[in-house]
């Protein structure tokens, strides 16, 4: 799309056509007098497809992308209290990367040496 004008230009060569088209080729090309924005979505195809377009509008008019506007937010997942709460926890919970603890317990999973309650209920031969 940004290199129509410099191919309108090529095929007319002479006329109104290719004058039109030459203007255009020189206010795109001209950052004094036009910007190059990308719109995207923040979702990693949008992104991917930005950053193709950066490349492109590099190759097409020899100027890169002037902004970026991320046309959405997304849901926060935690409020700030929660936030908190989980830092304070993980930070006295020893872990894999903390004092060689265990790793944390998955879904479904209980934590490494815990028993379920039928476990702790059996007595134990002694």
């Amino acid at each position: 799309m940004l290199r129509t004008p410099r191919t309108f230009a090529e095929i007319a060569r002479v006329g109104p056509i290719a004058a039109q088209a030459r203007k255009v080729t020189a206010l795109l090309e001209d950052p004094a007098r036009s910007a190059v924005v990308a719109v995207a979505l923040p979702a990693e195809l949008s992104i991917s497809e930005t950053l193709d377009l950066e490349e492109r509008v590099a190759a097409a008019v020899g100027r890169p992308l002037d902004a970026v506007v991320v046309n959405g937010v997304l849901p926060r997942r935690f409020s700030a209290a929660e936030i908190d709460r989980l830092t304070a926890r993980r930070r006295r919970r020893p872990g894999p990367d903390r004092r060689g603890g265990a790793p944390p317990a998955r879904a479904g999973q209980r934590p490494a040496g815990a028993s379920c309650g039928a476990c702790a209920a059996t007595p134990r031969p002694t």
